[in-house]
């Protein structure tokens, strides 16, 4: 379970870090 959970963890981290950047693409 800790396994999936930290992968959830990552996953989301990546996300998050995609719509900054999409966020920033677009101010550009």
């Amino acid at each position: 379970m800790s396994q999936e959970t930290s992968v959830k963890d990552r996953l989301d981290e990546i996300f998050s870090l995609q719509k900054g950047l999409s966020e920033m693409m677009k101010l550009d």
